[in-house]
C-alpha cells in the first residue's frame, strides 16, 4: 500500500529548542546544538610555477566566490567555513538509494531525510559545490515551490531509540574522503555514542572505506544502510563540515588527523610523488613516466596509491614534508599528511579544484602551488588528456623545492574563463529565451533553464532609485523562486551580503556578485562562459556593459503585434492593444539605453529571421558576432527546437478579427511611426505594415 504525505519547508528555528551540546542527546523535543556560525576564509591566492595563472588575478572583478574547476573564478576569492551545528530529531524519516543525475534541482533517486516525517530542513538536501537538490521521490505541488506529495509504499521501518545521521558515504575515493567524511566530526564531539550511524549507501561500503571509518572507532556492524523507508525516533543530524568545491572547517581537519593518527607508523619525514600513470582513465597526464623521472631525481619516491593498502596510503604521505602529483583524488591524501608540509599540483586548466587549497588551509600549509598547463585535449571538456612542457616542469620544481631560481616569466595567455559574458535581450515575448538556449546549445556558453534577473535588481541599487531592503526582499524572492537550483541559501546569503554592504554599490561589486552566481554554473558545465536570457537586459545594457566591458548584448525583435497577442495571452492582464503599447514602451527604453553606450557590442537579431524567413543568415550573422563557429550541437538545436512550425509567426492575425486587426495595424504603424521619429530606426518600416 501507497501513502500520500504532505511535505513542506522548514527551518531548524522553527522546528526545534536552541540547547548546548552537552544537552542534545538527553533533550526531549526536537533540539539544536549550535557550535559555530558559517564564515569565510581569504587565503594568499595560490602560485602557478607554469605562469598560466597569475596574481593579476587578485583584481575582484576577475574572481568569483565558490566552485570552480577553472581556477580563475576562485583563484582570489574567499571560500566558505561552514556552520557547525547537531539537531536532534524526532520521528525523522529517512529514504536511501544511490545518488544520480543532478539537473535543475532534483537528483535520483533516494537520499532525502524529513524532520518529522514531514519537513525539508536544510540537511535534506544534496549539496555538492554550489548546486542544491532534492531527490525526485518528491513531487512539487503549489506555486510557491516549499510544497510536495511525497508517496511512500508501507510499512515503514521504524528504528526505536536514536540514531545518528551520516548521510552518502560514496564509493568513489575522493568523494569519501571529502564529503563522505563530512558529518563524523559531531559523533566525536559527542564522545562516540553508542548508537548505530544511518547512510544513505544501498550498495554497500568497501573495505577501504570500512578500514578508515575503523580508524575513527566505527565497526562495520555500526553502519546502517537505508535499504527501505525508515522512521527513526531519535535521529542526531550533523551538519556538513566539509562542501565539494566550496568550504572547509576545522571539524573537518580534525577527522583528517585522527585517521592519520591511526595509521602513522613513524615513518621519517620525506619526498612523496603520486603518480596517475597506472591509472589512465580519464585525465591523462601523458608521458607521465619522463614527470616521474623528474621528481625521483630530486628524491622522491614514486607512489601508485591505487595499488597500495589505504592504511599503507596514509602513512606513506603521513610522513610526506614534501608531496606533489598530477591532479587527482589521490592528492587528497595530503589531508592526512604532516602540518605545514609543501604539496605541488600538477594540473590541466580545466581540472583545477579549489579542493586541493581548502584540504591544506587548516592544516597551515605555505601558499599553494600549482604547475598549470592549457595544453589539453580539446575534445573530452575537463576530463581529457593533458601534457606539460617538461623543461619548464623542471625548473618550476627546483624553484619550489628552493634549489632555482624563479622561472621566466611567459606571456600570460588571455583568460578564456569568461571571454565575453552574452546577455540576450529584447521586450518580453520575443524569443529571448529561445534565442539564449541555442547560444547556451555552443561549448562556450553555459545557461540556466530560467531568467536570472536578479542581476537587474544592482541597478536600481547603483541609481539610488531603489535601497537595501528592496534588493534583499527582491533577491531573495528569486532565491525562492530559481536560484536555489544554481547556488546554495549560505552561499547565495554571503555574496548577497558582500554586495549590499558594499559602501559603493558600483560595477566592481555587481561583478563579483553576478559572478559569483554564473562563473560556478560555467564551470559545472565545463563551460569557459555563460549567457543569460532576461528581456530587460536589453533595457539595462548600459550598466551590464559597465559591469562587464567584454559583454556582448543580443537584442531580440520580433514583430510588435505578435508580441502583443503573446503577452495578452500569457500574462491574462493585458488586452492585445494594451499589450501593444506596453511593447511600444519597452522598446523605447531599450533604444534610449543604447544610447548611452555606443561603444557596447550589440547584434539585432530578427526573429522572423532566425525562426523562418532567414534562417541560415541569422544564425551565421549570431555566429561571427559572438565569434563562434557552429558545431554539431549548435545545428541540432537549430533544426529541432528552433523550427519554423513551432514560431507562431503572425499568431495576432489568427487569434483577432478582421476589425480587431484593423484597429491592431493603425495602432502599430502609429508606434513605428514615434519610435522611428525619436532615432530608434531598426524598428520595421510604417509603411510595410499589412
Amino acid at each position: 500500500m501507497t501513502v500520500r504525505r504532505l511535505v513542506k519547508t522548514a527551518t531548524y528555528g522553527e522546528l526545534c529548542d536552541e540547547v548546548s551540546l552537552a544537552e542534545l542527546l538527553t533533550h526531549g523535543c526536537d533540539a539544536l546544538a549550535t557550535i559555530s556560525a558559517a564564515c569565510h576564509h581569504t587565503p594568499p591566492a595560490p602560485v602557478d610555477l607554469n605562469g598560466v595563472l597569475t596574481d593579476e588575478l587578485a583584481d575582484p572583478t576577475q574572481a568569483a566566490t565558490g566552485f570552480s574547476a577553472n581556477a580563475e573564478s576562485w583563484w582570489t576569492a574567499p571560500f566558505g567555513q561552514p556552520p557547525l551545528y547537531g539537531a536532534l530529531l524526532h520521528d525523522a524519516l529517512v529514504v536511501g538509494g544511490r545518488l544520480r543525475g543532478v539537473e535543475n534541482g532534483r537528483h535520483r533517486s533516494g537520499h532525502l531525510m524529513l524532520a518529522q516525517g514531514q519537513y525539508v530542513v536544510p540537511d535534506s538536501y544534496h549539496v555538492r559545490g554550489r548546486t542544491r537538490s532534492l531527490s525526485d521521490v518528491l513531487t512539487p505541488c503549489g506555486e510557491a515551490g516549499d510544497t510536495w506529495h511525497l508517496d511512500l509504499p508501507e510499512p515503514v521501518v521504524d528504528v526505536p531509540g536514536t540514531a545518528y545521521f551520516a548521510g552518502a558515504l560514496f564509493g568513489a575515493f575522493g568523494h569519501f574522503l571529502t564529503e563522505g567524511l563530512a558529518r563524523l566530526w559531531l559523533w566525536r564531539e559527542l564522545g562516540a555514542p553508542d548508537v548505530p550511524i544511518a547512510i544513505y549507501d544501498q550498495a554497500g561500503v568497501h573495505g577501504w572505506q570500512l578500514d578508515m571509518l575503523g580508524a575513527l572507532g566505527i565497526a562495520p556492524e555500526r553502519l546502517m544502510a537505508i535499504m527501505h523507508p525508515t522512521r527513526f525516533e531519535r535521529l542526531l543530524v550533523p551538519s556538513r563540515a566539509y562542501i565539494l568545491h566550496e568550504a572547509s572547517s576545522p571539524a573537518q581537519d580534525e577527522t583528517w588527523r585522527r585517521i592519520g593518527d591511526h595509521f602513522d607508523d613513524g615513518r621519517p619525514p620525506g619526498r612523496v610523488y603520486l603518480s596517475r600513470s597506472k591509472h589512465p582513465v580519464n585525465r591523462k597526464l601523458e608521458d607521465e613516466a619522463a614527470v616521474e623521472e623528474i621528481f625521483a631525481q630530486r628524491g622522491f619516491a614514486i607512489v601508485h596509491s591505487q595499488e597500495l593498502a589505504v592504511g599503507e596510503q596514509i602513512a606513506t604521505v603521513r610522513g610526506a614534508e614534501w608531496l606533489a602529483g598530477s591532479a587527482g583524488s589521490q592528492m587528497y591524501l595530503a589531508g592526512f599528511g604532516p602540518p605545514g608540509a609543501h604539496k605541488l599540483i600538477v594540473s590541466p586548466r580545466r581540472f583545477t579544484f579549489r579542493d586541493d587549497q581548502l584540504i591544506g588551509y587548516f592544516r597551515g600549509e605555505p601558499r599553494a602551488q600549482y604547475f598549470i598547463t592549457d595544453d589539453q585535449d580539446p575534445g573530452g571538456g575537463r576530463v581529457a588528456d593533458y601534457r606539460v612542457d617538461l623543461p619548464a616542469l623542471e625548473s618550476a620544481v627546483d624553484h619550489w623545492l628552493g634549489v632555482g631560481p624563479a622561472p621566466a616569466p611567459r606571456a600570460r595567455k588571455r583568460s578564456l574563463t569568461s571571454p565575453h559574458p552574452v546577455f540576450v535581450g529584447g521586450s518580453g515575448r520575443s524569443g529571448t529565451t529561445i534565442a539564449g538556449a541555442l547560444i547556451a546549445s555552443h561549448p562556450r556558453y553555459a545557461g540556466v533553464p530560467f531568467e536570472l534577473r536578479v542581476h537587474v535588481f544592482t541597478r536600481a541599487l547603483s541609481n539610488g532609485s531603489r535601497d537595501v531592503e528592496w534588493m534583499t526582499k527582491e533577491a531573495w524572492r528569486r532565491f525562492d523562486k530559481n536560484l536555489h537550483r544554481i547556488v546554495s541559501r549560505d552561499t547565495f546569503e554571503a555574496l548577497l551580503g558582500a554586495y549590499t554592504a558594499a559602501p559603493a554599490h558600483d560595477a566592481e561589486a555587481a561583478r563579483a556578485f553576478i559572478e559569483g552566481l554564473m562563473a560556478p554554473v560555467a564551470a559545472e558545465q565545463g563551460r569557459p562562459s555563460w549567457v543569460d536570457m532576461t528581456p530587460i537586459n536589453g533595457m539595462i545594457g548600459s550598466w551590464l556593459h559597465e559591469i562587464f566591458p567584454e559583454m556582448r548584448m543580443v537584442h531580440l525583435m520580433r514583430d510588435g503585434r505578435d508580441v502583443a497577442a503573446s503577452t495578452s495571452k500569457s500574462w491574462g492582464r493585458m488586452t492585445v492593444s494594451e499589450a501593444l503599447d506596453f511593447w511600444g514602451k519597452r522598446i523605447e527604453k531599450i533604444g534610449r539605453d543604447e544610447r548611452r553606450a555606443p561603444a557596447m557590442p550589440t547584434h539585432l537579431v530578427r526573429f522572423e529571421d532566425l525562426a523562418r524567413d532567414d534562417r541560415e543568415g541569422a544564425l551565421a550573422g549570431l555566429c561571427e558576432f559572438l565569434e563562434i563557429d557552429e558545431v554539431p550541437e549548435m545545428r541540432t538545436f537549430f533544426e529541432t527546437r528552433l523550427r519554423p512550425e513551432k514560431a507562431n509567426i503572425g499568431r495576432w492575425s489568427r487569434d483577432l478579427t478582421g476589425e480587431e486587426q484593423a484597429a491592431i495595424n493603425e495602432q502599430y504603424r502609429a508606434t513605428l511611426t514615434r519610435l522611428r521619429a525619436i532615432g530608434i530606426d531598426w524598428v520595421d518600416d510604417p509603411s510595410t505594415v499589412t
